[in-house]
């Protein structure tokens, strides 16, 4: 049975690892066409801001739009994240979609252009069986013969680069160019939910691992990873994956994994948990945890924003399920504010002020 697993893990881990220009690089270099790779200026990367997907498909689907300089040209890059277990039969009708979105916003901004840039999609996917869609958008036309002739020269012709992450599908994407992180993530991104091909195969990632850990920014990484990790194998427990983790890393990271680790494990994080196994006591273990999670996830909130939460935001975190603990736990990651992290509209006056 396919696995089912919320999208934002998913989205939370690829924006915040693949929004960073360094990982980002690392990911088109392994993926982009020989062709534009050469002739490419990868200083001049640059992630654009926004979404181009659909709020009714964000459960689905997560994106990153780049522009990069190619033979002095511009080129937009997308990127999209599939997060369904089986190949959707219309993706490239959606990446259609979303490149006209793209273009439509290139000209409201640019409205002097008599040209628009071109648009190299990129889908990566992750399912559990083999990808049997089509990858050119004029295959989805369904007319044959000489209709379909007649009809070629106007049809929409073109074509997205898949990146396959399915078991035995990603070994040559992992040691391309990648960075390490990027390694991890993609790794991590292909084995959500299960649990035995992780146990498996995370002894592969060791030196990775190791990379990622002595990095300037190794224990926001290794927090970031351990949240995914934690909100994808939810049966496993935090403590069993810790011990994967610090097994997976060669001998001379494996003590400074469990420095980072346990440096993860703030004083107020402590107090929660301890809290949350004494109302457990009183009225039940379940019961309790997820009050302890709550009361961690606000005080995550708290020095994420550095003010308190609002009460009425403390009030929705306390009364919400462990699923979606654990989600806005991640969401913590790249939310840039309160109201982003626990998933509801900002206040009128803060929108009125944005559009302002």
């Amino acid at each position: 049975m396919p696995r089912r697993l919320p999208a934002q893990p998913h989205d939370a881990l690829f924006k915040w690892a693949f929004t960073q220009q360094e990982h980002l690089a690392g990911l088109l270099a392994a993926v982009l066409p020989q062709a534009i790779k050469a002739a490419a200026s990868f200083r001049t990367l640059r992630v654009e801001p926004g979404s181009y997907v659909s709020r009714a498909l964000r459960g689905r689907h997560s994106d990153i739009l780049c522009s990069l300089e190619v033979a002095g040209q511009p080129l937009f890059l997308y990127t999209l994240l599939e997060h369904q277990r089986t190949p959707p039969p219309l993706m490239a009708y959606r990446v259609d979609l979303y490149e006209a979105r793209i273009w439509e916003r290139y000209v409201d901004a640019h409205p002097k252009a008599t040209q628009i840039p071109p648009i190299l999609p990129i889908v990566l996917y992750n399912g559990d069986v083999p990808w049997t869609a089509p990858t050119r958008f004029e295959a989805l036309v369904a007319y044959d013969g000489d209709v379909r002739t007649a009809l070629a020269p106007h049809t929409p012709h073109f074509s997205f680069v898949l990146v396959n992450l399915g078991p035995g599908q990603a070994d040559a994407l992992m040691d391309g160019a990648l960075t390490a992180l990027g390694r991890v993530v993609l790794f991590c991104l292909s084995v959500a939910g299960d649990d035995a091909r992780l146990e498996r195969e995370i002894g592969r990632l060791s030196a990775a691992l190791g990379e990622v850990l002595r990095a300037h920014n190794g224990l926001a990484a290794l927090e970031a990873l351990l949240r995914y990790l934690a909100a994808t194998h939810r049966r496993m427990g935090i403590d069993k994956l810790k011990g994967l983790l610090v097994g997976s890393t060669g001998k001379r990271a494996k003590e400074e994994m469990v420095a980072v680790l346990e440096e993860l494990e703030l004083p107020i994080e402590r107090k929660a948990r301890r809290e949350g196994k004494r109302e457990g006591k009183r009225e039940g273990e379940l019961e309790g945890s997820r009050k302890g999670q709550a009361k961690m996830l606000l005080a995550l909130m708290q020095e994420r924003f550095k003010k308190a939460v609002p009460a009425e935001l403390a009030a929705r975190v306390q009364a919400a399920s462990e699923e979606e603990l654990a989600r806005w736990s991640l969401n913590v990651l790249s939310a840039t504010t309160p109201e982003a992290v626990v998933e509801v509209a900002p206040p009128a006056t803060t929108r009125r002020a944005t559009r302002a």
